[in-house]
C-alpha cells in the first residue's frame, strides 16, 4: 500500500509551478515554533517560503491545536 502511495504522489503533476512554495524546517522552529502560534499571515510569513521544484517533506496542522505542542512534535519527528 506504501508503494503504491508513493507511485500515486510521483505521478502528481504542479499546475502553477510558481505556487509551489516551501521553507525549510530550521525556520519553522526558530524561536520555539512561534510561527506556529500566530494564525495572522502577513508578507513576512509568506516571505519564509521560497520557491521550489520540490518538496521533500509536506506539513499540514490545524489552528486549534497549541503551537507549542506542534513545536514539540515536529522536534521529536526532526530528532532536534
Amino acid at each position: 500500500e506504501r508503494q503504491l502511495r508513493t507511485a500515486l504522489f510521483q505521478e502528481l503533476a504542479v499546475l502553477h509551478p510558481e505556487l509551489l512554495r516551501a521553507t525549510n524546517m530550521r525556520l519553522v522552529l526558530r524561536r520555539f515554533g512561534s510561527i506556529l502560534r500566530n494564525s495572522s499571515g502577513a508578507a513576512s510569513t509568506f516571505e519564509m517560503s521560497k520557491p521550489v521544484e520540490t518538496i521533500d517533506k509536506f506539513m499540514s496542522h490545524a489552528w486549534c491545536t497549541p503551537g507549542w505542542l506542534k513545536t514539540v512534535a515536529l522536534m521529536y519527528y526532526e530528532n532536534v
